[in-house]
């Protein structure tokens, strides 16, 4: 089974990765996640569901911090993460068995 590589980064990213597999922009800031293919790594950029939605401005600030507490969960079967989200997110990814990561 090959690897599978979750990228989360501090902003949405999605935008950006699909303008790239469409040849249409740089890659630079993706730090290499298209690339992983050639290397037998399942490699993908995630968007933390509660910056996904359209939250009211009221609760911005409170939906911004507990990304970090929802996104380990909301990575299905992954093996290890690379994100700038230092906060929370390791602390919380330790209750996942397997899941490594990489701040």
């Amino acid at each position: 089974m090959r690897p599978r590589v979750a990228f989360v980064y501090q902003n949405s990213r999605s935008a950006l990765a699909a303008e790239v597999a469409a040849g249409s922009a740089p890659d630079s800031t993706l730090l290499g996640q298209n690339h992983l293919a050639e290397l037998g790594i399942d490699a993908f950029v995630h968007d933390p569901w509660l910056t996904r939605q359209g939250v009211p401005a009221r609760l911005g600030r409170l939906a911004w911090n507990l990304r970090e507490v929802t996104a380990p969960w909301e990575l299905g079967r992954t093996d290890a993460v690379f994100t700038p989200l230092a906060t929370l997110f390791p602390l919380v990814a330790r209750l996942r068995p397997r899941l490594g990561v990489v701040v």
